[in-house]
Order: structure tokens, then sequence, then C-alpha cells
């Protein structure tokens, strides 16, 4: 018995020891002040994608600015013609998530609540992509505020994983930054209304169906921007 202990004590200081030795060649290898060593451009996503158009939906007020301290982000309105679709999206990336300042502590599960409103039907969904890219997991919810329903798909990224689950986020950021040597990371929202001409059940689909239909388009340019393939 005392054996097998020293056994597997040695076997654990291994590891760690192995570990250790491979979180610092990741750390060497990223660029000063814990920057991710990949550039990411979450900006260079074009406001054209495919049948959609995009324009900018303002700008981050002080105090969101003073509270995320995020690096880079965009809000934007996704218009498409054809059907009278509208989508908002919003991409918030820090190049060096820690503390408070990471995309699981701003799930919109904590964030809309705090901003009056009411949310219900959460799910997990997996949005199917173009030919030659997996699909992309995301969380799903419906909420209701100032008198509005609306559906809202949601992920964080964290180096180059994806997760729909703010705790998964949180406890896995450590190991990507082990892994792959990236501590950046985000979060992507996407939010369409349902419309109050329609049945309710048709307007969710009609809804869902819009958000999905711009992230056929929004997935690859997304994932080249940052870097998750």
């Amino acid at each position: 018995m005392i054996r097998k202990n020293i056994s597997l004590i040695g076997v654990t200081f291994a590891l760690l020891a192995l570990l250790s030795a491979f979180s610092i060649i990741n750390v060497r290898t990223r660029s000063e002040g814990g920057a991710p060593s990949v550039s990411v451009d979450v900006e260079g996503i074009p406001l054209t994608l495919g049948d959609w158009n995009g324009e900018s939906a303002g700008l981050l007020g002080a105090m969101e600015l003073n509270v995320l301290r995020l690096d880079r982000y965009i809000k934007r309105n996704y218009s498409r013609a054809s059907d009278n679709a509208s989508v908002y999206l919003y991409l918030g990336y820090w190049s060096k998530q820690t503390g408070d300042y990471q995309a699981a502590k701003h799930s919109p599960l904590v964030c809309f609540p705090s901003n009056g409103w009411r949310i219900y039907d959460i799910e997990s969904v997996s949005v199917p992509q173009p030919t030659g890219n997996s699909a992309l997991p995301s969380a799903r919810l419906i909420g209701e505020v100032n008198g509005e329903t609306y559906v809202t798909y949601f992920w964080f990224f964290t180096g180059e994983r994806i997760y729909t689950q703010d705790y998964q986020a949180m406890l896995l950021s450590s190991l990507e930054t082990l892994l792959s040597g990236r501590s950046d990371g985000g979060i992507v929202e996407l939010v369409a209304p349902i419309r109050k001409d329609l049945p309710r059940a048709e307007a969710v689909k009609f809804a869902q169906n819009q958000i999905e239909d711009l992230l056929n388009e929004f997935g690859p340019a997304y994932r080249k921007a940052v870097h998750l393939d």
C-alpha cells in the first residue's frame, strides 16, 4: 500500500511538472502583456453578409465601457429586405480574460435581468453551418423587456473553444490558456424580435429562423476573425 501511494505521488508530481513546463512554453509564445499571438479583428467582420446588410447600432456608453473594459467590440443591426427580417448583433472581446473582465462574468442570464428583462425558455441549440464548417453551439433564450419579446442566441468563446454555459467558460478558461496559450475570448449575442402580428409559435419560429439564417453567413466570418479554426 505504501509503495502504491509513493508511486501515485510520483506520477502526480511528474504530471504537474509536465503541465508546468507546457504552461511555461505556451506563456513564452504569447505576445507581451498576455495578449494572444494571433491577430483578432472583430471589426473586420463584413457589414454585408450574403443578403444581409448591417449598420452600426451605436457605441457602448461610458459606464458600460468602464465596467466591461473590452479591448474590441461591435454592435450592429443586420436587416434583410426580402422578408423584413432584423437581427441585432453584439460581440465583445477581451485580449486577455482575467478577474471580472471575462465573457462568462457578463452572461445574458445575469446582465439581462439586471436591465429589466424577464427571461424564460432557455435551452442549448446547435446551428448548422455551410459545408466544411462544424455547427455552432449556442444557448437560446426568450425574454421580455419594455413590453417587447425577443429571441436571443448567445455563446462564449475562450481561446479556441466555444461554450454555451457560463460556468463552463469560467472553469475551463484556465485550461484553455494552458492548452492553447491563449487567454483571450469574448461573447456573441444575436437578438431578434418576436412579431406581434403572427401567432406566438409561428412568431418564435420566424425569429429563430432569422437568427440562424444570419448565422449561416456570420459563422465563417466570425471563425476567421477570432481564429477558431
